[in-house]
């Protein structure tokens, strides 16, 4: 069964959807794929944001910005 890795992202905002699909992968982002997808680049110059894009990358919903992301596995 083929696997696929999607991150979505919310904004700050009431009226968008809960699933806005930012990229998607067949096999899990290295956390420099996540980086490059997040526009943030990894390692970031801020420890945040680099925190951020490794509790993404081991599926936690984290902020960044005014954003809520979001990585999922089918």
């Amino acid at each position: 069964m083929k696997e696929i890795y999607c991150l979505f992202s919310v904004d700050n905002e009431y009226d968008q959807p809960s699933n806005n699909l930012v990229c998607a992968w067949e096999k899990k982002p290295d956390l420099d794929g996540l980086g490059k997808a997040l526009e943030y680049g990894f390692p970031h110059a801020s420890d945040e944001i680099t925190l951020g894009i490794v509790g993404i990358w081991k599926g936690e919903d984290i902020r960044l910005g005014d954003t809520d992301y979001r990585l999922e596995q089918y």
